[in-house]
């Protein structure tokens, strides 16, 4: 087992969930998906699917001003026994 904890995600899907034009400063809410392996010190692993809103503030060059993640939370996911 290894000495060090890790954390692997990898992106399954992305959507845009609304489009705000306020006061001339573009915002997009999006939600993600990602797969997420997590394995702790102990050999604890935890393997599932996580979901997260996210708000994007653009400038009028279309680059990101600001944004504001939500909280992540767990849409499956299952706890695997680590090593005895």
């Amino acid at each position: 087992m290894d000495s060090d904890g890790f954390v692997k995600r990898g992106l399954v899907r992305s959507d845009l969930l609304r489009f705000e034009n306020i006061e001339g400063q573009d915002r997009f809410n999006v939600h993600i998906e990602y797969r997420v392996f997590i394995k702790d010190i102990s050999g604890t692993e935890i393997v599932g699917l996580k979901g997260q809103e996210i708000v994007f503030w653009i400038n009028n060059d279309d680059t990101v001003e600001d944004y504001f993640p939500f909280e992540e939370y767990w849409i499956e996911g299952r706890v695997l026994r680590g090593e005895e």
